[in-house]
């Protein structure tokens, strides 16, 4: 029978006899066609059918939404729901007024329940191939349809104009091939077997290529334009996953999508959804894992994580989040369906549950910490931008379109983050995944997981939303670590996960700090910069009593003297006058606030374990210049002219107490670090010549000043008496490390981390107190670093292979838009429409 090329016969005649076949006949020839496919089918059957279903599809981007199967089942019988397994039976009854509902399209197509109906009974007959008689995978089978067909023919069935019925057919295929690790990987780049399908359309094309074929595409009433008839090589080489995010959003509001969508998150085969499912912990957590299973079994036995999978949930929460908070989605009327409040609270309950798992799955909290899911996360609370009118998909014809559209918001009433109370649900999740990741080592060979959710955000958001959510995130993990003791050894303060350690936490804490005073540089905070440096002078505090080495502090004592520059450095509005207001409203100068912090914690901050002799070169300059009602300057460079603010010489008592305060804060710093003033080894920027690889803004051995400061009568000299002694030189001090700065907000920052500690080891903690050889000394570091750089270069060489290995795991994403991707499906089914004609004239003449 295969020989005699039935296949291709029977499938022209339910082609053509469909609408007028009795339920019998079409039975008997779907049963004819399961025994001809099932056991190593022929290719070119296996092919022909899936050209069959491909017809199937309409050629123009047209909803099916509207059409009407009165009766739909798509639960699984009893004796197969008992195993667990989906396997679809079908029971469908046509509505009456299917002739009405049909629509003729170009190319001969047309969109009727009769059309879905024989699709859906083709998509069936494959699924259930599937599975073998036993109940079990037909591994054979599956790999033959993806060999033969590909992942983009099984894509095509999960378009959003195709019917729910569609839909719901052709998830639990993709999620049956893709519950074999092997399948898994094909389907991650999927450019193995993708357009395999169209291996006779393509012959085809070419053999017609003397003829003006087209399509055309835009919106109606708008110019449209021809876009060519042939195979669009670009968009089958889309990978698997990111077509999928693209399609599978498109059913947000198909509760069985979130059912399949957790049996690939741990890659096991679809399971039969029950018709009432809901979306409580018990409830998933059963479906998945079965009724009386305890999470400590389930982490012994449960199967691996498909990280991907976690992203498609991500995806379609972030739809549904955007939609009910800001509207911005055009949704037609007959979507608004009664009984679909769910919709509303779905988030907050996947979340729930997906911080459920990530408590008690190892597995799965793995896959969380991995920077595409950290990303996934993070986008949840940004809102979608619409689509313009030149990347919107091809429009539906007028006649086509169901009802007009209903704008439920505009994008000019919302600015911000979504209002969704889920977003509550979003900053937990990822506190407690910031948090659990102190505990892990730091490496410096990727980002970090603060890095990756900070900068792995949408390129499309505005500067506010970034600034809402960096704040919101930081304030939150800041506000955390002040109400714990991180730095406890003992662990008391944070719960450490299987496989992290508390020895781990202090460098990730301190890590953080840096991260925190980064994003307050870069203007990305908008937190109180007081409560910053109260945040780290606590942590500098409770490091002291764990009695931590100079040179594991030195990372927190660089933040913190960024920090405390960052405070005296900003312009702030004086006061308002006490005749005019409470003494207690009034908002109190940050300038005076931060010198009054810098003399009550002057053992901290001016202590022995501060070594950083550019901090001091700053400060000063700092100080100079408040006393003086100068502004300083944010321009990087060795500037040296003083610049003074026309607009703050008025000598107000805010202005008064500034002064009083930055000579008792110079006061401090003559006491606490004379020497380093005086002293010095190599003139300013000598060191970067001998040292031209060092880290930015980490200063050789030299001290700032070459200078000999007066000792009237054993007190501090006044700060106007060695102005001239200490502009100079403190005001280069200050241009390097604006400059360095700048730089830094463009640098990879766990890299620059890496090398700060690095050096650090090198370093040990303690300069050499000498005057002599340390230009010789400092040259032989040189030649060691360059020595190690080598062998560096040899261990990645030999390190190459794994690295590839681990890179080729995941595709690269393809730069084609999802509109673009459209079309080229489009076009893919009008080629096998007009080739299924052109075959059948042949057949018939």
């Amino acid at each position: 029978m295969r020989e005699s090329a039935l296949v291709p016969k029977l499938l022209r005649i339910l082609e053509a006899d469909h609408r007028t076949m009795p339920d019998t006949s079409q039975q008997f020839l779907f049963s004819t066609l399961a025994t001809l496919l099932a056991n190593n089918p022929r290719s070119t059957d296996l092919q022909c059918f899936g050209q069959f279903l491909a017809s199937t599809l309409p050629s123009y981007c047209v909803s099916e939404k509207h059409l009407n199967l009165v009766s739909w089942s798509s639960s699984a019988p009893a004796e197969q729901s008992s195993e667990g397994r989906a396997c679809p039976a079908l029971s469908f009854t046509l509505s009456e007024d299917e002739d009405e509902a049909s629509a003729p399209l170009e190319y001969g197509g047309t969109v009727s329940a009769a059309n879905v109906l024989l699709r859906n009974k083709g998509l069936h007959l494959l699924y259930s191939l599937m599975w073998t008689s036993r109940k079990e995978v037909n591994q054979g089978f599956c790999d033959e349809v993806v060999r033969i067909l590909g992942y983009d023919w099984l894509l095509l069935f999960m378009q959003g104009h195709l019917h729910d019925s569609t839909m719901s057919l052709a998830l639990p295929a993709i999620t049956l091939c893709l519950s074999h690790p092997t399948l898994l990987q094909r389907f991650r780049d999927s450019c193995s077997s993708n357009g395999c399908w169209l291996a006779d359309a393509d012959s085809f094309v070419q053999s017609r290529g003397s003829q003006v074929l087209g399509i055309q595409v835009g919106h109606s009433g708008q110019q449209q334009r021809s876009v060519p008839r042939e195979i669009q090589e670009e968009a089958l080489m889309v990978p698997g996953f990111q077509a999928l995010a693209w399609l599978v959003v498109k059913h947000s509001s198909n509760k069985h999508v979130y059912f399949h969508l957790l049996n690939l998150v741990f890659c096991q085969t679809p399971k039969a959804v029950p018709p009432e499912p809901k979306f409580d912990i018990d409830y998933l957590w059963t479906y998945i894992f079965g009724a009386g299973t305890h999470p400590n079994t389930v982490a012994v036995i449960a199967p691996s994580v498909c990280p991907e999978g976690i992203v498609l949930i991500c995806g379609i929460l972030r739809k549904l989040m955007f939609q009910a908070s800001a509207g911005e989605f055009l949704l037609s009327r007959d979507s608004l369906e009664p009984g679909c409040e769910w919709l509303e609270e779905l988030p907050a309950n996947m979340l729930s549950f997906l911080m459920y798992l990530y408590h008690n799955l190892r597995d799965f909290a793995s896959a969380v910490h991995s920077p595409d899911v950290l990303s996934a996360l993070s986008r949840l609370v940004f809102p979608l931008q619409p689509c313009d009118d030149a990347k919107a998909p091809p429009a539906v014809p007028p006649e086509i379109s169901s009802s007009p559209p209903v704008m439920l918001g505009s994008r000019d009433e919302h600015k911000g983050l979504v209002r969704h109370p889920a977003r509550r649900y979003v900053m937990d999740f990822l506190r407690m995944v910031v948090f659990d990741s102190f505990s892990f080592p730091f490496t410096g060979k990727g980002p970090t997981t603060i890095d990756c959710i900070l900068e792995a955000l949408p390129e499309d958001c505005e500067h506010s939303q970034l600034c809402e959510f960096q704040t919101d995130l930081l304030g939150t993990v800041m506000d955390h670590i002040s109400a714990v003791d991180v730095l406890n050894p003992d662990g008391v303060g944070l719960p450490v996960p299987p496989g992290g350690s508390v020895a781990n936490v202090p460098p990730n804490v301190f890590y953080f700090a840096g991260r925190l005073v980064d994003k307050l540089w870069q203007g990305f905070v908008w937190l109180n910069p007081q409560e910053i440096l109260d945040f780290v002078i606590r942590l500098v505090q409770q490091a002291k009593k764990r009695h931590f080495s100079s040179a594991s502090l030195e990372p927190l004592f660089r933040s913190l003297n960024r920090l405390i520059l960052f405070l005296l450095s900003q312009r702030s509005d004086a006061p308002k006058d006490s005749s005019k207001a409470d003494e207690g409203d009034q908002k109190k100068n940050p300038v005076l606030e931060t010198l009054e912090k810098l003399v009550i914690f002057r053992g901290i901050i001016f202590g022995a374990s501060n070594q950083e002799t550019e901090f001091i070169g700053c400060l000063i300059y700092c100080l100079l210049q408040l006393t003086q009602n100068l502004s300083i300057s944010s321009e990087g460079g060795s500037r040296t002219t003083w610049h003074v603010d026309l607009l703050s010489i008025s000598q107000s008592p805010s202005t008064q107490q500034v002064h009083q305060a930055a000579s008792r804060v110079w006061e401090e710093v003559y006491v606490c670090k004379k020497p380093a003033i005086e002293e010095w080894w190599f003139p300013l920027g000598q060191e970067e010549r001998l040292f031209p690889s060092a880290v930015n803004r980490l200063v050789s051995p030299q001290q700032v000043f070459r200078v000999t400061l007066p000792v009237p009568s054993g007190r501090c000299p006044p700060l106007g008496s060695v102005r001239e002694l200490l502009h100079e030189p403190a005001s280069r001090s200050w241009g390097q490390f604006i400059d360095g700065e700048r730089r830094s907000a463009y640098k990879t920052p766990w890299e620059s981390q890496h090398q700060i500690q690095t050096v650090s080891q090198v370093r040990g903690g303690d300069w050499p107190d000498r005057r002599k050889g340390v230009a010789e000394e400092w040259e032989g570091v040189a030649e060691e670093w360059e020595g190690k750089l080598q062998k560096m270069t040899s261990l990645a060489r030999l390190a190459a292979r794994t690295k590839r290995r681990e890179e080729s795991l995941k595709a690269r994403p393809s730069n084609i838009s999802f509109q673009e991707f459209t079309q080229a499906s489009l076009i893919h089914i009008a080629l096998v429409k007009e080739l299924r004609d052109f075959q059948h004239r042949q057949a018939i003449q």
